[in-house]
């Protein structure tokens, strides 16, 4: 009789185990995030006549009662195909709806706005669709952030791994004309490698410059001419027009510069407002770290 009842207690404690263990794994189960993508690929949009907005906002508390604590948005901004594009072509990561252009396919930014707070409410987490480095088109804007990157590369971030700024993905921009007081006459500008480091003498680029009036002349490519330092360095430069490119190579001796001098006649540029462009491109993605040097006077 004392046998079967320790028997008994025995199986009666691994079943409060086992209910106790299969608790614990429930609690994890609910626990654990669980994403649910909130579209797809043709999904009805602002040209349909649809605010895909509404309609996750309308469901979000029945998502949230279903155990979803993330809900995966497509993308959101402005695209190049505009409101017809499923937004895989992004043309302004930033504008979300709010910047004049109209409703974007998902809707304006005061539609995305209510859907999230929705979600808050819910305790649902939206998932943005978005890489950055994936860009359709867009209107070049200043980034002073890209320039300190470009001005301030470094012998130690070179051997540190960082990159330089990948020279086809910025060009330099000189307002003339209109209140700046700069307008015709000789621009020289002075090339070099930021750092200065070994890995990137030699390294070929192209330099081409253009007004608002003067743009592409359909010439072949010409060639810098060495030496170019300029007269800071007791060198020549290198005469250079509008609309042509110029094929160059990061200098690795003398001062290491290279000059190219614009000259600008009244036809060349708008005297009520306009901006010499400049455009530093490696070839085949083999960036350097070249850029437009100003001498410490």
């Amino acid at each position: 009789m004392v046998k079967m009842k320790l028997r008994a207690h025995k199986i009666q404690s691994c079943l409060t185990k086992a209910i106790l263990l299969l608790l614990f794994l429930r609690m994890l189960t609910f626990a654990q995030d669980f994403m649910m993508q909130g579209w797809y690929w043709d999904y009805p949009g602002t040209p349909d006549g649809f605010l895909w907005a509404d309609t996750l906002n309308a469901k979000a508390r029945q998502l949230a009662d279903a155990g979803f604590t993330h809900i995966w948005l497509p993308p959101l901004s402005r695209a190049s195909s505009g409101s017809y594009s499923n937004g895989y072509d992004p043309k302004d990561l930033f504008d979300l709806g709010e910047y004049g252009g109209g409703a974007t396919r998902f809707g304006q930014r005061s539609d995305v706005d209510a859907l999230l707070s929705t979600f808050n409410t819910y305790g649902i987490k939206a998932v943005a669709d978005v890489v950055y480095n994936h860009r359709d088109g867009g209107v070049a804007e200043n980034n002073p952030a890209v320039e300190g990157w470009i001005e301030n590369y470094t012998v130690t971030k070179v051997n540190n791994g960082d990159n330089p700024y990948p020279s086809d993905r910025f060009r330099s921009a000189l307002p003339i004309g209109g209140a700046t007081a700069r307008g015709s006459g000789t621009y020289y500008f002075k090339i070099r490698s930021a750092s200065q480091h070994s890995n990137f003498y030699n390294k070929p680029y192209k330099i081409y410059l253009w007004t608002n009036q003067v743009g592409w002349q359909g010439l072949p490519d010409a060639s810098e001419s060495e030496p170019n330092g300029g007269g800071d360095c007791g060198e020549p430069n290198n005469p250079v027009i509008l609309g042509r490119n110029y094929l160059a190579s990061v200098d690795a001796g003398g001062c290491g510069i290279d000059e190219f001098a614009l000259t600008l006649n009244t036809g060349d540029f708008n005297p009520a407002g306009d901006t010499i462009y400049v455009d530093l491109s490696n070839q085949n993605g083999d960036y350097s770290d070249h850029y437009i040097y100003t001498p410490q006077r």
